[in-house]
């Protein structure tokens, strides 16, 4: 079956290959865990410019995990997809229309399953046509241009670079859960905050407070003058009530 790609695919993979210069960087060393220096999710219809970005990767000494070579028969996507991603050090996106359109889908709607390894793992997204709608969880990270003449060599720099060194660069900033009745709930943080609405602060409602606390409440100034000496505020209102009690 012959592999389809848009022009915008077609311009970039004719374009004269420019050599990876790997002497110049120091591959980085796999940790407990780590089989691959950097996972590459791609749409199937970038087949032909992925593979040829993966080969030279591979010819640099970098070990590159992809679907179709690496993925374990008989199991799921999503769980192939979440081991690959937990045995690399990054994780890098070809981002063209039809990858946002499938794959970065997928990943979307299964975000709860992969957000424990994505948060920790630095993502690297190339754009790979102009004009592609970077998807919102992707816009607060600087994303590397295909069609960049020297977008190889800057490829090469960042999966060479240690992952303490990439701040910054995960899905979601990762922030510590919050408990509540039990369950551990993960704040997100706004991608466009500068834009979002600004909304008024509510006002209390006083109309669940009792009668004897409403004189306080409508005047306060007068309400405090009757406490005098070492009489505090909570004994005041507790003689209040005792006595409307008796009345």
């Amino acid at each position: 079956m012959e592999l389809m790609s848009s022009p915008e695919t077609a311009d970039i993979v004719s374009q004269p290959a420019v050599p990876l210069s790997p002497s110049i960087y120091d591959l980085p060393t796999l940790g407990d865990g780590e089989c691959y220096h950097v996972f590459i999710s791609y749409s199937s219809t970038d087949y032909q410019w992925t593979h040829s970005l993966i080969n030279q990767l591979e010819s640099c000494g970098l070990q590159v995990c992809y679907h179709e070579r690496d993925f374990t028969p008989g199991r799921t996507v999503l769980e192939n997809m979440s081991d690959c991603i937990q045995e690399s050090q990054k994780v890098l996106l070809v981002l063209s229309q039809e990858f946002v359109r499938s794959r970065w889908c997928l990943l979307e709607a299964n975000m709860s399953l992969f957000r424990d390894c994505l948060e920790r793992k630095p993502i690297v997204p190339v754009l790979l046509e102009p004009g592609v709608a970077v998807p919102v969880h992707l816009c607060h990270l600087t994303y590397l241009e295909a069609n960049d003449p020297d977008f190889k060599n800057k490829l090469l720099k960042v999966l060479c670079t240690p992952n303490q060194q990439l701040q910054g660069s995960t899905v979601v900033p990762y922030q510590p859960p919050s408990i509540y009745n039990g369950k551990a709930l993960q704040p997100l943080t706004a991608v466009n905050e500068e834009g979002l609405n600004k909304w008024d602060c509510g006002q209390f409602s006083d109309m669940d407070v009792p009668d004897q606390l409403r004189l306080i409440i409508q005047d306060h100034e007068n309400s405090t003058g009757h406490l005098e000496g070492g009489v505090c505020f909570c004994q005041y209102v507790s003689q209040q009530l005792r006595a409307d009690q008796w009345e």
